[in-house]
C-alpha cells in the first residue's frame, strides 16, 4: 500500500514539475554544473575506516548540480552532489507561488568501520555462519568490510487552494543495508567469552503520512494520519558456537550434536539510532 501510494504521488509530482514549466512564460534558468575529481593517498593511515566513516573519501568523479528556475509564478530547485557514490544527495523542489508546493529528495550515506576486517567464520553479512573452530591462524581466515549504507528517499506535495485551507501529502522510505559487528556470548553465560560476528543489516522504515488543515498568520489548525512501517529480512541468525562444539563432538547423536553445535539468536529490530 505504502509503496503504490508512493510510485503515484512522486510520479504525479514529475508530471507538475513538467507542466508547470512548460506552460510558464517568460521561465529562465540559472545555476552551477561542476565536474571534478578526488585521488586519495592512504598508504599512511594508521585507520582508514576512521577516515572513511562518515563520507565517501575514495578514489573516483565528483558531481555538482545547482539549478534554479524563475517564473511569474512558478519556481524549479534542483541541487544534487556527488551522484553515483555512497554520499549521494539530491534535491528536486518547485511549485507555483501562493498555491502549490512540491519536493523529492533522496540522502544517501555510509557508515563506514573498517576494510579487510578477519573473521574464521563463513557467510559474512547473512543470517547463517559457520565456522571449524577452534582455529588460530588468522591467514586462513576470511576477510570483509565492515560498514552498511543508510538511504533515505522521499516526496512531499502540498496545494493551499490560494486560501489559508491547504491539504499535505508526504511519503518516505528510511533503509539500511550492510553488515555491522556484534558480540555473542559462546556457551550460555559471559564466563566463556565471547564472539564478534558481522550481522546483517536490512531493515526499512516506510512512512506515509496526509495532512488538511488551515493556516493564517494568527491561526492554525490541521488535521493528520500517519502510517509508519518496520521491517527487518533478517530476524534470526544461527551461527557456530564454539563453546559447545567443544562440549559437543562429532561422534554424539546427530539430533544432539546439532543442537550444541548452532546457536540461535534473534537480530535487532531497531534502527541503530
Amino acid at each position: 500500500m505504502v509503496n503504490r501510494i508512493g510510485t503515484t504521488l512522486l510520479a504525479g509530482l514529475l508530471v507538475v514539475a513538467a507542466a508547470g514549466s512548460a506552460q510558464e512564460s517568460g521561465f529562465t534558468f540559472s545555476g552551477t554544473l561542476g565536474l571534478g575529481g578526488q585521488f586519495v593517498a592512504t598508504s599512511e593511515t594508521v585507520d582508514e575506516g576512521k577516515m572513511r566513516e562518515y563520507r565517501d573519501l575514495t578514489d573516483g568523479i565528483l558531481t555538482l548540480i545547482d539549478i534554479r528556475g524563475r517564473g511569474d509564478s512558478y519556481y524549479l530547485d534542483l541541487f544534487a552532489e556527488n551522484l553515483g557514490r555512497t554520499d549521494m544527495f539530491i534535491d528536486l523542489s518547485g511549485g507555483s507561488y501562493g498555491s502549490l508546493k512540491y519536493r523529492l529528495f533522496s540522502d544517501s550515506l555510509e557508515h563506514f568501520f573498517t576494510e579487510d576486517a578477519r573473521t574464521p567464520y563463513s557467510g559474512l553479512g547473512t543470517d547463517t555462519q559457520r565456522a571449524v573452530l577452534p582455529n588460530l591462524d588468522p591467514s586462513t581466515w576470511n576477510t570483509y568490510d565492515l560498514a552498511y549504507q543508510r538511504r533515505s528517499d522521499g516526496g512531499m506535495i502540498e496545494y493551499s487552494f490560494e486560501s489559508p485551507f491547504y491539504v499535505r501529502a508526504d511519503v518516505g522510505q528510511i533503509s539500511f543495508d550492510g553488515n555491522k559487528l556484534q558480540a555473542y556470548a559462546q556457551g550460555t553465560g559471559s564466563g566463556n567469552g565471547f564472539v564478534d560476528l558481522a550481522t546483517p543489516v536490512d531493515w526499512a522504515t516506510q512512512n506515509l503520512s496526509f495532512e488538511a488543515g488551515y493556516a493564517s498568520p494568527r491561526f492554525h489548525f490541521s488535521i493528520n494520519y500517519l502510517d509508519s512501517q518496520f521491517e527487518n529480512e533478517n530476524r534470526l541468525l544461527t551461527w557456530t558456537n564454539g563453546y559447545f562444539e567443544k562440549m559437543c563432538p562429532t561422534a554424539a547423536v546427530i539430533v544432539a550434536s546439532r543442537f550444541c553445535i548452532i546457536s540461535r539468536v534473534t537480530t535487532p529490530s531497531t534502527p541503530p539510532w
